[in-house]
């Protein structure tokens, strides 16, 4: 045998082999399952109609008539009903004299899928994990169920839960010409303490290197320290969350200064912070470095919305890109470091294009939200026109998660070094 010949392990054999048994089992079961229905007398249409024809609940037949209407088998199996609701049926078309041999092959199918389920993967939601990584639509079901779950465990864990978890980063040219201004809306909107003695904070720290220290202020100039932390209380709908501010090197920590917890204590936290000089405007090309802004979920979230708003003559013609990073391990990435890459994770979400000034920027449930990002506009003297959008949303955002907007650098400037 050549030593340099690849040999496939027993495991990627079995998985080989049961990728072919999923997608046998699925293929088998939508057309032995389409034959019966299409058998039914006077062939009844949609779901409420098949229901009625055939004594069953519209939920039932509503998952069947939808897991047929795919022709791949992955799209079959996740929306399928489970073995027993699929024998119900069989048994209702049984008893409307519907062709006996449809019927026993479409038993024949549905015995093999429940094998399949109970053999090969162990249950239904195993097989849900599998088919998320063949089917957009199964994995993008399969991720929310799962970062629900995930919420509502954290958030007890944690003791505190937010209702929104909002952001917007601005980046505007600063004033030296070579570096970039960022300023931040932060927004805890419906943060609530689920039980006594819980210490909440959130972080504001820079990551790109920079000559500088960081030096951060309220919309008025004022450093942040303290219970000087750019509250923008007046935007609130729930009571004022009470922060303080505490600097460590280039790291600010707000942290909720009241101790009340439960139902009744939620509160709304919206503040803003300006940074001048953050970023570097330009780089050496041949560095490859990105420019990038990030929010990261340090507090439990039903929803996670960010945004970033990009001057005009900052990374023209750039369109952003999406990097979701697991920070377990490695705390807060930086884009640029490339060891960083094993911590990607993949997502279903993507940037969506808020288009240049203000008219895009409402929420449905923060209707607080545009005014404050109005009001960051005003009291920096910007044109609105002159910054575009972009906003990442997710439902229920897996805690310990970056978020990061990324955008390629602009043309080389001639004489950079």
């Amino acid at each position: 045998m050549n030593s340099k010949t690849k040999q496939s392990s027993p495991t990627q054999g079995y998985s080989k082999d049961l990728a072919s048994r999923i997608r046998s089992v699925g293929g088998d079961l939508g057309a032995r399952l389409g034959a019966v229905v299409s058998a039914v007398p006077d062939q009844p249409r949609g779901p409420q109609r098949l229901a009625d024809a055939l004594g069953l609940d519209k939920v039932l037949t509503s998952r069947l008539l939808r897991a047929i209407s795919h022709t791949e088998p992955a799209g079959i199996l996740h929306h399928v009903p489970g073995p027993d609701p699929l024998r119900r049926f069989l048994k209702a078309a049984r008893k409307r004299d519907v062709d006996l041999a449809s019927i026993e092959l479409a038993e024949a199918a549905v015995d093999r899928f429940e094998r399949l389920i109970q053999d090969d993967v162990g249950d239904r939601s195993a097989l849900t994990a599998i088919l998320s990584a063949w089917s957009p639509e199964a994995r993008a079901e399969f991720e929310l169920r799962r970062r629900q779950s995930a919420y509502k465990a954290i958030s007890q864990l944690k003791g505190v839960s937010v209702d929104l978890d909002v952001s917007a980063a601005f980046l505007t040219p600063s004033s030296d010409g070579t570096s970039i201004d960022v300023v931040w809306l932060v927004g805890l909107l419906g943060l609530t303490r689920l039980r006594p003695g819980v210490r909440i904070k959130v972080s504001s720290r820079r990551i790109m290197p920079a000559p500088r220290r960081r030096v951060s202020t309220d919309l008025d100039g004022v450093v942040l320290e303290g219970a000087a932390i750019g509250r923008l209380d007046d935007h609130c709908i729930a009571p004022p969350a009470d922060f303080t501010a505490h600097r460590a090197g280039d790291a600010i920590h707000y942290t909720l200064a009241d101790e009340a917890f439960g139902r009744d204590s939620a509160r709304d936290m919206i503040l803003a912070e300006v940074n001048a000089n953050e970023m570097p405007r330009y780089v050496n090309p041949k560095l490859l470095r990105k420019g990038y802004a990030y929010s990261d979920v340090a507090v439990p979230a039903r929803r996670l919305v960010f945004d970033v708003f990009v001057h005009k003559d900052i990374y023209p013609n750039r369109e952003p890109e999406l990097l979701v990073y697991d920070t377990a391990i490695g705390g807060i990435a930086d884009v640029n470091d490339a060891e960083r890459d094993i911590d990607r994770m993949e997502t279903t979400e993507g940037p969506e294009l808020l288009g240049h000034g203000l008219t895009r920027v409402g929420l449905s449930e923060a209707s607080n939200y545009s005014g404050a990002v109005a009001h960051v506009h005003e009291r920096m003297g910007w044109q609105a026109d002159d910054l575009r959008g972009y906003r990442v949303r997710v439902d229920y955002p897996l805690y310990g998660a970056q978020y990061a907007l990324a955008f390629e650098p602009p043309a080389p400037v001639p004489g950079l070094s």
